[in-house]
């Protein structure tokens, strides 16, 4: 969600007023995208004006674009959100099959956390492109993990021997905050 996330600030920056849940719904509507974007491609990660920046990545040689790019201008932004959840939907089928050929695991369904759980064309075309069912995960989902992640990074550090307790707390102190809504 990063990348569209981008877009809609770099629109909004220029006064398009581009709200996510409609710009979603006006992308399910496009029918015709110029291929399929790297989404993990290094221009990407940045910010900075990412409508640029997809264009830059389609008119790039690769034999997954057609070299058309998208003008960026008020009515397009549907176009670059559709490419964008195609992308993404794309990715995912393609890591959900190393994953399989890595682990000789198959996989009987996708957890999407996080902005993306709220997406139903995101989830639909991950669908689409997996062949699995889509389950929408806590929309706080990726927050919490990047949590975990830090807390799993000082553990290692020298003097944190009461990383176990410190992990408890934080835990009960989210637990009381996601009852309390």
């Amino acid at each position: 969600m990063w990348i569209i996330k981008r877009c809609i600030d770099q629109w909004n920056a220029q006064g398009r007023n581009i709200d996510l849940a409609t710009l979603i719904a006006q992308a399910a509507e496009v029918t015709k995208i110029p291929g399929i974007l790297n989404v993990d491609a290094p221009s990407l990660l940045l910010s900075g004006d990412m409508p640029a920046r997809i264009n830059y990545l389609l008119e790039a040689p690769n034999f997954d674009l057609s070299g058309e790019v998208i003008p960026d201008h008020p009515g397009n932004e549907p176009i670059f959100a559709r490419l964008i959840f195609e992308s993404l939907a794309v990715r995912y089928a393609e890591v959900v099959r190393n994953l399989a050929s890595l682990t000789g695991r198959s996989f009987t369904s996708i957890a999407i956390l996080g902005g993306g759980s709220r997406n139903q064309l995101l989830r639909s075309l991950t669908e689409a492109a997996t062949g699995l069912p889509v389950v929408p995960g806590e929309a706080e989902g990726s927050t919490l993990g990047n949590f975990a992640v830090q807390l799993a990074a000082q553990s290692s550090s020298p003097g944190h021997a009461d990383f176990p307790e410190r992990v408890r707390s934080w835990a009960s102190i989210l637990h009381r905050a996601a009852e309390s809504g």
